[in-house]
């Protein structure tokens, strides 16, 4: 009977212990993340020496209601790129394009498109608002550079979250791709808007 009274019996050197125990989870939750302005953000990775790169994967868009499932390659040479962005039975579109303009072609004997960003090529051509100007720098894990930025990092100095051009840009995943630490998952969020780009595969050159 004694033995289990000394059981139930709570100790103040036990409350110490627990609050001392809380408080510390608690301060770890809020050291967490950090906001940085955009001269003090960290690239999580050396993106910024690659002459050349390949990115692919899916693209998820919801606007509203609507929603849009995407397959998407992306190439990336110096200033010239080239995205396919297709269903899953194939069929889509081809962006190419460098600073001068851009040409969307759809195929199947259609005429291409053209526009001097983008962004007016696929809201005009596609309905979409896609943000691929700056998604090159956003889904390599750093800002864009047409414009201020403001973000978050955590303890180990990894990119988190961004905020550029009215995006949230939100980092929900990482992974090891040889020596470089690259996003595997993104969610972009403005209004009504959000996109969410799974990358399966990075390929690229260094300068």
């Amino acid at each position: 009977m004694i033995e289990r009274k000394r059981r139930g019996i709570t100790t103040p050197n036990c409350m110490r212990r627990l609050l001392t125990f809380i408080i510390l989870v608690a301060l770890t939750a809020c050291v967490a993340e950090r906001p940085i302005p955009s001269s003090s953000i960290l690239l999580s990775v050396d993106a910024q020496e690659w002459r050349e790169w390949t990115a692919k994967g899916k693209l998820g868009l919801q606007i509203g209601k609507k929603a849009h499932q995407l397959n998407f390659s992306w190439q990336n040479r110096g200033a010239t790129y080239r995205i396919h962005l297709y269903g899953p039975f194939g069929k889509g579109v081809v962006l190419s394009g460098d600073p001068s303009g851009i040409k969307m072609e759809r195929g199947g004997g259609e005429a291409p498109s053209f526009a001097a960003t983008p962004e007016k090529l696929l809201l005009s051509e596609m309905g979409w608002t896609i943000p691929l100007s700056n998604l090159q720098y956003w889904i390599r894990g750093y800002p864009s550079p047409y414009g201020p930025s403001s973000g978050r990092q955590d303890n180990q100095s990894t990119l988190t979250t961004l905020y550029q051009d009215g995006w949230s840009i939100h980092y929900r995943e990482y992974k090891r791709y040889k020596r470089y630490r690259m996003p595997k998952k993104v969610e972009l969020h403005r209004g009504d808007i959000k996109i969410t780009a799974v990358i399966k595969d990075w390929q690229w050159r260094t300068l």
